[in-house]
């Protein structure tokens, strides 16, 4: 018996990105980096979005996927 198997190959580059959430580090209202949107990709370090003078960094390269919290919105830490 002879059996036929259909194999398609793609080209492309296939790339990894972790899915997590950043946490406030404390109470406040959040302001996003500007040039930032859904889609985007962001370095490790990359500023996120601040609350007051408190920055918060990617703590790894990875995509934004959605924003739980509008700019301007009041977060809790």
């Amino acid at each position: 018996r002879m059996d036929l198997t259909v194999v398609i190959a793609l080209k492309g580059v296939t790339t990894a990105f972790p899915s997590f959430s950043l946490p406030a580090p404390k109470e406040g209202n959040i302001h996003r980096t500007a040039e930032l949107g859904v889609g985007d990709d962001v370095t490790k370090g990359s500023q996120i979005f601040r609350i007051g003078s408190v920055q918060v960094a990617s703590p790894v390269p990875a995509r934004v996927r959605r924003w739980l919290v509008p700019d301007g919105g009041r977060v809790a830490s």
